[in-house]
């Protein structure tokens, strides 16, 4: 509480709660109802105790919550990350989730930023030679600007979930496949698996139309090497009456 007192009048933007004050629930209870964010370092927690950190924030009247997955180690062994655990928390509780990463390099950050960390915690030391109880596991400056620059770089290639071609992509659809007529073909030839291909680029009908087409017949004369489309197939066969499918936008 002392603590406490202290960074209110050094009017800190938030409040962060380390592991060993996660089962504390009346200091984080103090902290949450001043309104500023609180960040919450679960290591060691088990799953009921960080459930219980969140709910005593969330009953002082603030959400303004970040959950941070900590390896509760010094140094701590990339192999013992556990980094899907950010996904996990991040679906129970709903609230932004960030890394305290207390390994000797910067990877297991990175990669938590990948995953969705919105914070990532470092600690920092002028030099590993320095006197403390962090300095040996710590990042030096040039790490510590290496580390910023590579998730910078992540932030940008992570992007957004999204479906279909950018539009930088969208100049190299040519080179899809599309179907072609490979042979001279006159009108009334059948379509077959020797005329009628699947190759590049893809100006032509789409290739899942193949099989819809082979077996029907050329409704007129057809060069090889013509892109195919629905007006050069016969709409009807001798004694079929169901016509082929409607016409589709070029490129289909």
């Amino acid at each position: 509480e002392v603590s406490l007192e202290w960074l209110k009048e050094m009017n800190v933007p938030a409040f962060k709660i380390a592991s060993t004050n996660l089962n504390y629930l009346y200091l984080i209870s103090e902290a949450a109802s001043l309104g500023k964010p609180m960040i919450i370092s679960t290591g060691m927690s088990y799953e009921h105790e960080i459930e219980q950190a969140v709910r005593t924030i969330e009953s002082a009247g603030n959400r303004k919550i970040v959950i941070m997955h900590c390896v509760s180690d010094y140094p701590a062994s990339e192999k013992n990350m556990n980094l899907k655990y950010l996904q996990s928390l991040k679906r129970k509780f709903g609230y932004p989730v960030g890394f305290s990463d207390h390994t000797m390099d910067s990877r297991s950050s990175v990669i938590a930023v990948a995953l969705g960390a919105a914070i990532v915690e470092k600690h920092f030391t002028l030099s590993r030679s320095a006197p403390g109880p962090d300095a040996a596991f710590s990042a030096e400056p040039e790490e510590f600007r290496a580390l910023v620059q590579a998730i910078r770089v992540v932030e940008k290639a992570r992007g957004e979930a999204r479906y279909g071609p950018t539009d930088l992509e969208k100049s190299s659809l040519v080179f899809r496949r599309s179907l072609f007529v490979v042979d001279d073909m006159s009108a009334g030839d059948k379509f077959t698996d020797r005329n009628v291909r699947s190759i590049r680029p893809g100006v032509g009908m789409h290739t899942r139309h193949l099989a819809e087409v082979i077996g029907r017949t050329a409704a007129r004369a057809i060069p090889r090497g013509t892109p195919l489309s629905w007006d050069l197939v016969s709409r009807t066969e001798p004694g079929d009456r169901s016509p082929v499918a409607e016409d589709n936008a070029k490129g289909d």
